[in-house]
């Protein structure tokens, strides 16, 4: 007659099926700005989305980016780790002595597979939800991401408006019709946004698609600045109003 000791048999298919694997750590490398750098030009210099790059420093102010400023650049390096991990064995069933006779052993052990419940699917409820953000736009349905109600602000393109910046935007293009000046935290940068709710003679009636090209120092939050291609006098008639905006993509 064979006795079989479980306490040894386990012991040895947990060491037969040890595992080292191998994880990818990502972490945010540090970058020192040089002069005249802006996010977007550190962004295209190390191909990281510019987006990504600001949410991984939102205490650096965009406007103030000066030589020697440390910056995270996010998932530009990568780290290695080895854990060791070991599959799940059955545990054996609970007997009075540790030894079996050869009939319990000689009757196999089945090990069930434990899979965990499928996830519900929710792909239905988010393209419901998704089919009513549309807005119409000279007409025609628009789908939109999200809908925001700001204080908007107009702008132009002097020199005592935006400094060293005259005439152009945060990515360096010259300010034109459709540009507005965001919050990044808000409304990210180079975002499609649909503007109305305004009233003012300079910009078309009843709104305009835009694009969120530009920042402000003041521009924080629920607030927006709108180009205008006039004078500063007839800019300041524009006042502060409130305005929708529609994030398009």
């Amino acid at each position: 007659m064979k006795i079989f000791n479980l306490k040894k048999l386990s012991i040895a298919l947990m060491t037969a099926f040890l595992a080292v694997q191998s994880i990818t750590v990502v972490a945010a490398a540090p970058y020192y700005a040089k002069d005249g750098d802006t996010f977007f030009k550190i962004a295209k210099t190390n191909s990281i989305d510019m987006n990504d790059l600001m949410k991984a420093n939102p205490n650096v102010d965009p406007l103030n980016i000066y030589q020697g400023l440390k910056i995270e650049l996010p998932g530009a390096k990568e780290t290695k780790a080895e854990v060791a991990s070991a599959p799940r064995v059955a545990s054996a069933p609970p007997v009075a002595d540790s030894k079996v006779t050869a009939k319990s052993a000689s009757e196999p052990t089945v090990i069930k597979d434990e899979k965990p419940a499928p996830k519900k699917k929710e792909a239905a409820v988010s393209a419901s939800a998704s089919s009513e953000n549309v807005v119409h736009i000279s007409g025609e349905p628009t789908s939109y991401k999200k809908s925001l109600n700001v204080k908007a602000t107009a702008y132009t393109a002097a020199a005592s408006e935006n400094g060293s910046w005259a005439g152009k935007d945060y990515f360096g293009n010259q300010l034109t019709h459709g540009t507005i000046a965001v919050d990044p935290k808000m409304i990210p940068l180079g975002t499609k946004v649909f503007v109305t709710g305004y009233s003012f003679n300079g910009l078309p009636a009843g709104g305009f698609v835009g694009r969120a090209n530009d920042i402000g120092g003041s521009i924080k939050g629920n607030r927006i600045d709108i180009f205008v291609d006039t004078t500063q006098s007839s800019a300041s008639e524009f006042g502060i109003q409130n305005v929708k905006v529609f994030v398009l993509s």
